[in-house]
């Protein structure tokens, strides 16, 4: 039984999203911060694409989401 369904047994919403936390924090705990954060920006734009949207580069030297 896992932490999560031992701490909220009446909650299945709760019991859900801790479980979710617990799967997040065992597969990304062996990379750095700069490995994170790639990881993370690679998930975003890839969401992004299936929503038909992209990043576009700005002249400030951020980006802004534009509909493909």
């Amino acid at each position: 039984m896992s932490l999560a369904a031992k701490e909220f047994p009446n909650d299945s919403m709760l019991r859900e999203l801790h479980e979710i936390r617990e799967r997040h924090y065992e597969e990304n705990k062996h990379l750095t911060p700069k490995e994170r954060a790639k990881k993370i920006n690679r998930e975003a734009e890839r969401f992004l694409k299936n929503q038909g949207y992209k990043l576009v580069p700005t002249k400030k030297g951020t980006f802004k989401m534009v509909k493909e």
